[in-house]
């Protein structure tokens, strides 16, 4: 009797550590939205280049600006792929539209390219000499761990 009672014990405080442990882990952000915050790419750059409070301040400023800059572009975006994908719907392909639509998909494509490469390009003009040294070592890597999808892995 003595030990089912302990068992019991154990198995119900078993039960109160994960669920205590699965209530934090939301509560921080670490579940429920796909990626741990501590692992986003600003906190990656920031902790890695070690950049001081003014630093991370106009970080802050340009990475709002990125946002800002991409979303526009994407909600655009969305609007061609809608209208080049409106053509599967119709009997007979306007091949006039359809080009039209994806030359405008490729363009704003190639502007979130050009809006984040210059994002990079203000980033790396605030660093100090050895931050731009360190920044040089770690952007590709950075780039390839954060992009959708994470980095890409060998095939085999």
């Amino acid at each position: 009797m003595k030990n089912s009672r302990l068992y019991l014990f154990i198995i119900a405080m078993l039960v109160f550590l994960n669920l205590s442990c699965l209530y934090f882990l939301w509560k921080s952000g670490t579940i429920g939205n796909g990626r741990d915050s501590k692992f986003r790419i600003e906190n990656y750059l920031t902790q890695e280049l070690k950049f001081d409070h003014a630093q991370q301040e106009k970080f802050a400023e340009f990475r709002t600006d990125h946002r800002e800059k991409v979303k526009s572009i994407k909600d655009k975006n969305r609007k061609f792929h809608e209208q080049y994908f409106d053509q599967l719907k119709t009997e007979k392909i306007d091949s006039q539209a359809l080009q039209l639509a994806l030359d405008s998909i490729t363009s704003l494509q190639r502007q979130i390219e050009v809006v984040t490469f210059d994002h990079f390009y203000q980033l790396r003009a605030i660093c100090t000499d050895s931050q731009k040294i360190k920044y040089d070592e770690i952007i590709q890597d950075a780039l390839r761990m954060f992009a959708p999808g994470g980095p890409p892995r060998d095939r085999k």
